[in-house]
């Protein structure tokens, strides 16, 4: 019998990792910020010249031979500017501060480093509701899953980028039958620094 959970998981992951790598150049060092089961972090490691994944807690489901670094959730092992990039896929809707989470991803890039952001980003009421019905039976279902805190529009989400003097290069809304059955919208961003900001 097909393993469907082990197929539809790795189905998403490379729809999530395809929205990813056009960003990233061959020789980049990426942390993959609240990587979970690492599958993210396998499809992307092909395409970089390395890549470290890390979370606060360790589910169990890493399968992919990958090395999780576990860490307080606060402050990221690493020195400033270790990193070419930094990772952030559906993860800062689940932080409980996003702008502290943020800034440790912004403190570990280099000066002229990225950092690429997926969020659901709900664009009106109905989907907005279906985000809510939906990410609440999955957290009723996983007990290991962090309930979402923190849910903006895609406008919203550049604001945020903004006030962390940082900017958004690029901008790309979809939607994806396998990674939330095109019930609502996600959004990826590229953030950069921004030389403008004061």
């Amino acid at each position: 019998m097909p393993d469907l959970e082990n197929f539809f998981g790795d189905r998403r992951a490379r729809e999530i990792a395809r929205h990813i790598t056009p960003d990233l150049s061959p020789e980049y060092e990426v942390i993959d910020i609240g990587a979970n089961d690492c599958r993210v972090t396998e499809k992307v490691a092909r395409q970089v010249g390395s890549i470290i994944p890390v979370d606060i807690l360790d589910t169990g489901r890493n399968k992919t031979g990958l090395e999780l670094t576990i860490y307080d959730g606060k402050t990221l092992p690493f020195p400033e500017a270790s990193f070419d990039a930094a990772l952030l896929t559906f993860v800062l809707h689940h932080a409980v501060d996003p702008a502290a989470l943020f800034d440790e991803a912004k403190r570990v890039i280099r000066p002229d480093g990225r950092i690429v952001v997926i969020e659901d980003t709900p664009a009106s009421p109905l989907q907005r509701a279906l985000w809510e019905v939906i990410h609440e039976r999955q957290h009723k279902r996983d007990s290991k899953l962090l309930e979402a805190h923190d849910i903006k529009t895609a406008e919203g989400w550049q604001q945020f980028f903004q006030q962390h003097r940082m900017r958004a290069v690029r901008v790309e809304r979809f939607r994806n039958m396998w990674i939330s059955n095109g019930f609502y919208s996600h959004t990826a961003f590229v953030v950069e620094h921004d030389p403008t900001a004061t």
